[in-house]
């Protein structure tokens, strides 16, 4: 305890020293104000020997400030150096770059001036800004304002000719004079305070960088403050970057303003800088400057280097990624993309990463957004590495590397060996067929069927996912409304695998059905009565044929036929519903079901009308009829009733 009340004592005395202050008055009157309270509440501190614990007491609190005090400051201090190290360092740097990008100010002697830091950055002392009295000096031919004897003017009304290149003048003067007054005029001699009133510019006219074989296009102006009409003429001949430039004299009149197109194209890079020269009323010669800097067309693209890779939930057999190509030129820029080709081990070439589209135009200034696709060719599972190249037109090429990653699929057609024959189908039938799709790898497989499916054919699904080790129906749908031999493959592509195909063969034909019965005579048929009369149909074909009946007025007949009185339903409780038209004729001679046309005339009047009979190649929306059989023999092709139809005509 006493050894760390002395090293306090230390501190305090060294504080004390370091900040010139006494620390025992300080002591003192703390030690009276307890010395009062202690009196006042009838304690003596004397005869206790508290009044010497309170002193010490009291000193090493004070010593306590101090310190603190102290270190407060040297924390200041120490702030206070290392804000200015950094401020000197940031200067050095600062003044490095100067150095390098050749900033540094330079005298009339063109030798570089001594670098004043305190003036140029503030560091030291805040100085005033010098203040440095420079006569203006004016160029005595290119002048602001004329001041001649007859328009006096004072200096703050002078305004400085400065026009805009860009903003080319439409109007243009006739080059030969109209009057004698402008013939006098163009040939006037001209002194110094009349060339003071014929303003040009500008005196120098920069291009900027422009594409190879691009066009730009800036103005010459010339305006006329004289009394008289002037004639200017601009001469760029022999210089064939400018050989498009509009240089036809023009007679300029009072206080008009005159334009000259000056156009810049060049077929090859280069530096261009020419004075060219005009006249004024053809004997007062003076020039002003062309620059332009010409170089190949530049595309800049936002990526050069391109991973892909297929998501979960993708389920398409390429993927993408988006580019953006920028024009920054003065010009639009034109491209053409070389895509990525490898060769399959079958021999056809495969187009590993292209470009869509693969060519185009970019405006000047703006940007254009390409798709850069991987197909996965099904042999490398490790990163597929490849590139396309970037074609501009009188530019330099560009390459983007490219890297596509896929995971491994395998399937096969499961229990499918060659060919698939669907056999004969009626005309307007439909028919459907599974073909199964097994996948036999670990990994899930996404397949799609091939676009290429002669008319009449459909697929469902015609693209999905298989798990590991699972099987996917595909239902081929063939349905034709005329007589044909189909025959096609169907080719299911494999994402990350090798594409299966299964040869689907089918044979659309027309089903023979023949009627027994040339004529219905219904005879005589009494008023609120019916006829009947019976339809024997024979089907001489080995597939199930689908009829109906047309029960439509014939085209041209005026005379009504009675065609509306008729009403087919069945006569047995297993017939056909009453409301359908549709006739199934079955080959099978013992089915013979009935049904039943009957006839209920309204008047007294004969009736004399056809019923014709049409396969479903009139009728598409009847239901699939089932598997033919195959195994019929000759004999059964020969006239058996399958199915009597009996008619009945009904006047409503």
């Amino acid at each position: 305890m006493y050894a760390s009340m002395d090293s306090m004592r230390h501190k305090e005395a060294l504080a004390g020293e370091l900040s010139g202050e006494d620390t025992i008055p300080e002591v003192e009157k703390r030690k009276s104000v307890m010395l009062k309270k202690a009196q006042q509440t009838g304690i003596d501190l004397e005869k206790t020997g508290m009044s010497d614990k309170l002193g010490a007491y009291f000193e090493i609190y004070n010593n306590k400030q101090k310190y603190n005090e102290y270190l407060q400051n040297l924390r200041v201090e120490r702030g206070a150096k290392q804000r200015e190290s950094l401020a000197k360092a940031k200067f050095e740097t600062m003044k490095s770059a100067m150095l390098e990008k050749n900033y540094l100010a330079k005298n009339h002697l063109n030798e570089e001036v001594p670098f004043d830091s305190e003036f140029w950055f503030r560091i030291g002392d805040e100085l005033p800004e010098p203040r440095l009295h420079i006569k203006e000096v004016k160029d005595p031919l290119y002048v602001e304002k004329p001041i001649g004897k007859y328009e006096p003017m004072s200096k703050n009304n002078v305004q400085v000719f400065n026009p805009d290149p860009k903003k080319l003048i439409k109007k243009k003067f006739h080059s030969k004079p109209n009057s004698n007054a402008e013939d006098r005029d163009i040939n006037l001699d001209l002194n110094s305070d009349m060339m003071q009133k014929i303003f040009t510019g500008p005196i120098h006219i920069d291009f900027g960088s422009l594409y190879v074989k691009s066009k730009e296009v800036r103005c010459f102006s010339i305006r006329n403050e004289l009394r008289s009409s002037i004639l200017v003429e601009v001469n760029t001949s022999g210089i064939d970057e400018l050989s498009q430039s509009d240089t036809e004299p023009q007679i300029i009149p009072t206080m008009q303003t005159g334009g000259f197109n000056i156009v810049f194209t060049s077929a090859a890079e280069m530096s261009f800088r020419q004075y060219i020269t005009y006249y004024i009323n053809r004997k007062y010669r003076f020039k002003f400057l062309v620059t332009a800097l010409v170089e190949p067309v530049q595309l800049d693209i936002d990526r050069d280097v391109i991973r892909f890779s297929f998501a979960d939930t993708n389920m398409e057999m390429v993927t993408y990624e988006t580019i953006k190509i920028r024009n920054d030129g003065n010009a639009p820029g034109e491209f053409k993309w070389l895509p990525c080709m490898v060769k399959l081990p079958t021999g056809e070439d495969h187009r590993l990463f292209y470009v869509e589209p693969d060519q185009g135009v970019v405006p000047a200034g703006a940007e254009y957004e390409v798709r850069i696709v991987y197909h996965p060719s099904g042999r490398v599972f490790k990163g597929e590495d490849g590139q396309v190249v970037l074609k501009i037109t009188d530019g330099r090429e560009k390459i983007v590397k490219c890297t596509g990653f896929v995971l491994e699929s395998r399937c096969v057609f499961k229990g499918v060996s060659g060919t698939i024959n669907v056999g004969e189908i009626p005309v307007g039938q439909t028919k459907s067929i599974p073909v199964y799709l097994q996948n036999t790898h670990k990994n899930p497989a996404v397949f799609h069927i091939g676009e290429k499916l002669p008319p009449g054919v459909h697929v469902s699904p015609p693209r999905g996912r298989i798990t590991a080790d699972q099987i996917e129906a595909i239902m081929v749908t063939i349905q034709s409304n005329q007589e044909q031999s189909i025959k096609f493959d169907l080719v299911a592509y494999i994402r990350g695998g090798i594409r299966q195909s299964v040869t689907i063969q089918a044979q659309v034909v027309v089903p023979r059905v023949i009627i027994k019965e040339d004529e219905f005579d219904f005879g005589d048929v009494l008023l609120e009565h019916t006829g009947e009369s019976i339809l024997t149909i024979y089907n001489e074909s080995n597939i199930k044929a689908h009829l109906n009946v047309d029960l439509r007025e014939r085209v041209g007949v005026k005379e009504k036929m009675g065609v509306e009185c008729l009403e087919f339903y069945p006569i047995s409780e297993s017939g056909d519903d009453e409301s359908s038209v549709m006739v199934s004729i079955v080959r099978d001679d013992d089915d013979h079901d009935l049904d039943s046309c009957k006839i209920k005339p309204f008047s007294t009047r004969n009736l004399n009308f056809f019923a014709c009979l049409v396969s479903d190649d009139d009728r598409l929306d009847g239901k699939a009829p089932s598997d033919a059989g195959d195994d019929s023999d000759e004999d059964e092709k020969k006239k058996v009733p399958s199915r009597l139809k009996q008619i009945t005509v009904k006047p409503y």
